[in-house]
C-alpha cells in the first residue's frame, strides 16, 4: 500500500498567502498538492484572511515607505531652495542694484523661495520687483520677507 505524500505545507501556505495565484495555479508547481488539498487546507487554516493580512500590510508598508521618500525629497529640496536663496542674499549684499543685469540675484532668490515653500507646503507670499530701483526700496520687513522665501516676480516674467 503506498503512503500518502507528505507536503510541506508552510512553504504551499506561503506560496499561496505572498501571491495573487489560485489554488490551482498553485498545484500546477511541482511537487505541489492538488487544488482541492490546497483549498482544504487553507479552509481550515483561513488562508484567504492570511493573504488579505498579508496584502494589508504589503500596502501600509509601501504607503509608509512613499511618505518617507517624499519627505525626504521636500527636505533635500528646503535645504537647495535655502541654499539658492542665500546666494541671492549674499548677491544683494555685495553687487549694486544697477550691476544686476537682469535681476538674477533676485531670480535665484525667487526660484530659491519657490523650491522651499513648495518643499515645505507653505502659501506664498509676494515681493514684486519691477526694476533695479525697486530692489533699494525693499523695507528691512520685505528683506526678512525675501530671506523666509518671499516669491520675487519681475516685469520680464
Amino acid at each position: 500500500m503506498a503512503r500518502p505524500t507528505q507536503h510541506d505545507w508552510v512553504k504551499w501556505r506561503k506560496a499561496y498567502v505572498t501571491s495573487t495565484k489560485t489554488y490551482a495555479e498553485i498545484s500546477t508547481l511541482t511537487g505541489a498538492p492538488s487544488a482541492s488539498a490546497l483549498e482544504q487546507r487553507g479552509a481550515r487554516e483561513s488562508w484567504k484572511e492570511l493573504r488579505q493580512e498579508f496584502q494589508k500590510q504589503l500596502s501600509d508598508k509601501t504607503i509608509e515607505l512613499q511618505a518617507e521618500m517624499q519627505s525626504e525629497v521636500r527636505l533635500r529640496q528646503a535645504k537647495l531652495g535655502r541654499a539658492l536663496q542665500q546666494l541671492a542674499v549674499k548677491g544683494l549684499a555685495t553687487l549694486k542694484p544697477e550691476e544686476l543685469g537682469e535681476l538674477g540675484v533676485s531670480r535665484l532668490a525667487r526660484i530659491g523661495a519657490e523650491l522651499e515653500r513648495k518643499a515645505l507646503g507653505m502659501e506664498e507670499v509676494q515681493l514684486r520687483i519691477h526694476t533695479a530701483h525697486d530692489l533699494r526700496r525693499l523695507t528691512d520687513a520685505e528683506l526678512l520677507e525675501l530671506a523666509k522665501g518671499a516669491a520675487i516676480t519681475t516685469d520680464s516674467e
